[in-house]
């Protein structure tokens, strides 16, 4: 029906008020909606083209507010920019890879690179912003292609999840992050350096070893 509209403009005269009906039923079907976005389908529904996420809470007055301008955002970008959005209360995860610390919080992500909103959430303010005024800021690095940051969110959630039970899975995760980092950084000249260092203190130390039971010998002969 709605494929039959815009061929045929002049047909819609001819049309029943019930086919009407159904036209703008289809309408409301086909009109772009916020993708709901989880630990598990982020990447699914965020790749592509640039991506606009509302993190929010479903008890924050300021995200109800915003919530009607948010999906009406939604079809006014349709084809631009896919518009997404995280419960942060049921995505911790996701919350804590992007440091949320208030809701709502609004970041496109854009060519590998993240920036945050901070001006006014009108309709006519967000649309502009994310068409391209968000270029006008300063970027920064997207979490998920930083290993510290995932690993920094796992850990965050797990206390948050299983408070004092995680703290053991924690301290794990602490002393990998630690390793990880201490071999992804270090230089292969220093690690070689150090090896020999540590190699000449072992000899030394065997040599310091063996001295006295040298002597032992020498004097057994002597006398």
């Amino acid at each position: 029906v709605v494929e039959q509209l815009h061929s045929q403009p002049e047909s819609i005269a001819l049309i029943s008020p019930s086919a009407m009906k159904l036209t703008a039923i289809v309408n409301l079907l086909v009109a772009a909606k916020a993708l709901d976005l989880t630990k598990e389908s982020w990447d699914e529904k965020t790749a592509g083209k640039s991506v606009f996420v509302k993190f929010y809470a479903p008890w924050c007055g300021h995200c109800k507010v915003l919530a009607p301008t948010w999906e009406e955002l939604a079809e006014k970008l349709q084809g631009e920019v896919k518009l997404g959005k995280v419960d942060c209360t049921e995505s911790a995860f996701l919350g804590n890879l992007f440091g949320i610390r208030g809701f709502p919080t609004l970041k496109i992500i854009s060519e590998g690179k993240m920036y945050t909103f901070a001006g006014r959430r009108s309709l006519d303010s967000l649309q502009e912003w994310a068409q391209g005024g968000y270029k006008e800021q300063e970027a920064v690095d997207y979490p998920f292609d930083t290993p510290y940051n995932k690993w920094m969110a796992i850990l965050t959630t797990s206390l948050t999840n299983y408070g004092i039970y995680g703290i053991g899975v924690a301290l794990i995760g602490v002393g990998i992050l630690f390793c990880y980092l201490d071999q992804s950084g270090e230089d292969p000249k220093s690690r070689k350096e150090m090896e020999e260092r540590l190699k000449k203190l072992q000899e030394a130390g065997t040599e310091k070893k063996d001295q006295p039971q040298v002597q032992k010998e020498e004097s057994k002969k002597d006398s």
